[in-house]
């Protein structure tokens, strides 16, 4: 749950943008997130976002490796999203586990020769122990070039933490000039801000302290 604790305004044009500071207890991003999903016309399952529970051993001490994944899923449709949120949140309570999404589109086809690569470099190699996380592995690997969204990455303690409202106005200009921000999704440590991607040479001293993910996960539920 968040708790509004300072909120700026500023504008963008002639309408108004408020912007607020947030203290999180939970993360919750279902909401956020859905109104930013975007599927083609095709209903043939073709097309779909990759979402994963994962424990980190950082939340997880007994771990044997850095992480694990609980279930995997390629969410197809609004509907499908809709359906299994009640799944996701119970498993991420239940494994101390986080919920992240990649918001860039998979075809699946493409993924699918990926997979099949995989596949038979693991076979030369031998490598028999992954076969079951092939597929798995591709969907996570690649995701189509249209549409495509960055990840910058806003951590508490920083300069921008305080001041990630004003990111957006500046990289206005950025070469290609124009709206670049998506969507600001809250993370336990500060902001994803969800943008378009721009000329990244335009922007490097402006960005200097920020991570810039091209197509990582953001967080959608953390208990």
């Amino acid at each position: 749950m968040a708790n509004t604790s300072d909120c700026k305004s500023d504008y963008a044009g002639s309408n108004p943008v408020r912007y607020c500071i947030l203290e999180f207890d939970m993360i919750d991003n279902f909401d956020n997130i859905r109104s930013i999903l975007t599927f083609p016309e095709s209903q043939d399952d073709r097309y779909f976002y990759f979402l994963q529970i994962m424990q980190r051993r950082k939340d997880n001490p007994e771990l044997s490796g850095n992480n694990r994944i609980i279930k995997s899923y390629y969410v197809h449709s609004l509907d499908y999203f809709d359906k299994i949120k009640s799944e996701v949140i119970t498993l991420c309570e239940t494994f101390n586990a986080r919920a992240g999404i990649r918001l860039n589109l998979r075809d699946a086809r493409q993924v699918g020769f990926a997979a099949m690569q995989q596949m038979v470099t693991s076979l030369q190699q031998p490598d028999y122990r992954h076969f079951q996380r092939v597929y798995e592995k591709a969907a996570g690997q690649h995701c189509m070039k249209d549409g495509r969204t960055w990840i910058l990455d806003i951590d508490e303690g920083t300069h921008w933490h305080e001041n990630y409202w004003k990111l957006p106005f500046m990289l206005g200009d950025i070469e290609p000039a124009g709206d670049k921000l998506v969507k600001v999704i809250p993370s336990n440590s500060g902001y994803h801000l969800i943008v378009k991607p721009f000329n990244l040479q335009q922007a490097k001293d402006l960005l200097k302290d920020i991570e810039i993910h091209k197509d990582n996960p953001t967080n959608l539920f953390i208990p």
